[in-house]
């Protein structure tokens, strides 16, 4: 799974963090914009299910792989919708990547993988829309 995302992952306020902060955990791949309507509609939705589920102690985690227009945008993004997750950093090769690798065609996106990097869902973003963090129970199986 880390020769998907690279060595270190950022949060909102520029931080870099290890990949290895994913080890074992059921990872949310969220593909999404700044500039994007239906991103900013889904992602506050994203937010709420992934603070049920870390106050509930489940291993789950998520990475926010940008498709802004520039630095300032994704962590603008980031900022403004309280995002509590990892990001690629902005102009990975990796977000390229993992875009293709997913068939990401459209925004957002969201893409379950368990543990072992196996991919669960590619339809994550409508699990979380009709089951909200009823969802990750479904991704564990």
């Amino acid at each position: 799974m880390n020769d998907c995302f690279g060595d270190s992952l950022v949060l909102s306020d520029g931080r870099k963090v290890p990949v290895s902060t994913l080890k074992g955990k059921t990872i949310g791949i969220y593909f999404s914009a700044h500039r994007c309507p239906p991103c900013r509609a889904f992602t506050p939705e994203l937010v709420k299910m992934y603070k049920r589920l870390e106050k509930e102690g489940q291993s789950f985690d998520i990475v926010f792989v940008s498709g802004d227009e520039s630095q300032e945008a994704m962590a603008a993004y980031m900022e403004e919708m309280k995002m509590p997750w990892k990001g690629l950093p902005f102009g990975s090769s990796r977000s390229e990547f993992l875009a293709q690798k997913y068939g990401v065609s459209i925004i957002p996106t969201l893409v379950i993988v368990d543990k072992d990097g196996k991919t669960v869902t590619t339809r994550g973003r409508v699990d979380v829309a009709v089951k909200g963090a009823a969802a990750f129970d479904s991704w564990q199986k």
